[in-house]
């Protein structure tokens, strides 16, 4: 009599969860949403960090499908999200999660969320604080907030030497270029200072913001293809100054030689 008992409970749980599990879509080429919280608790019996290792195993395999990646990895955040507050020690999500939507101009700061969650959780793990760096230079071209992210990650254990010696390199690029800033803006009628020292600044946060678009695997030839995507904002630029783009390397060209 028990086990039929059993049979009968476990068959109710499987049809409420089916039912509070979103369609997949596949006629309609629409991404497949996570679950929901409550499904997942329902078909684990209540146990959250097996519910979060269920939607997990899901994920990896949408990740290794040529279509999920083709698409750009949609709601990947609800991923993690939904994972990690089932099951707080489970860490394979962020450093999965987060590399792949690194690049993503239009993420930047849910992946910035997420590496905060994932560096309060694991304070001694240089990984996210390395990656916070990657995200403030290469995302947004801040050099000393990158600086900081690294200065951090480089006091933790098993960081390695190159941590902190990008961390001080980064920290006297951002130094130099937010000078430059300030001495532009103080000119009058807002001229440029064009040194070469200021081009140098925007030589590097060009080709950081076309790192980021081939981190993100998106395709561009041209500085116009870069700020439209997003990794370039318009003012990056200096009147007067064009450039070529080889793979991603930025050089100055005069704007009549960029012309031809």
């Amino acid at each position: 009599m028990r086990p039929n008992i059993l049979a009968v409970v476990s068959l109710m749980l499987i049809v409420t969860a089916a039912r509070l599990v979103p369609a997949r879509n596949e006629g309609t080429g629409e991404p497949e949403r996570p679950p929901h919280r409550a499904a997942l608790l329902v078909a684990s019996l209540g146990r959250s960090e097996v519910a979060a290792d269920l939607a997990w195993l899901r994920l990896v395999q949408l990740i290794g499908d040529v279509r999920y990646a083709r698409a750009r990895y949609p709601a990947l955040e609800q991923w993690i999200a939904l994972i990690v507050d089932l099951h707080p020690r489970l860490v394979g999500p962020f450093y999965f999660g987060v590399t792949l939507l690194l690049g993503d101009p239009h993420r930047r700061d849910t992946v910035e969320q997420l590496l905060d969650v994932a560096e309060r959780r694991l304070p001694d793990d240089y990984r996210f604080s390395l990656e916070r760096g990657v995200l403030a230079y290469f995302g947004r071209f801040d050099a000393l907030a990158a600086a900081d992210h690294l200065e951090r990650a480089a006091k933790k254990p098993d960081a390695p030497p190159f941590v902190g010696m990008l961390a001080k390199t980064l920290r006297s690029r951002g130094v130099m270029c937010n000078a430059i800033a300030a001495d532009a803006a103080s000119i009058a009628q807002g001229a440029a200072v064009l040194g070469d020292r200021t081009i140098d600044c925007v030589k590097r946060r060009i080709e950081a913001a076309s790192a980021a678009a081939r981190l993100n695997e998106d395709p561009f030839n041209t500085l116009d293809e870069l700020i439209a995507r997003g990794h370039l904002p318009p003012g990056a630029l200096v009147p007067g100054v064009c450039w070529e783009l080889k793979g991603v390397t930025a050089t100055p060209r005069a704007c009549s030689e960029a012309g031809r």
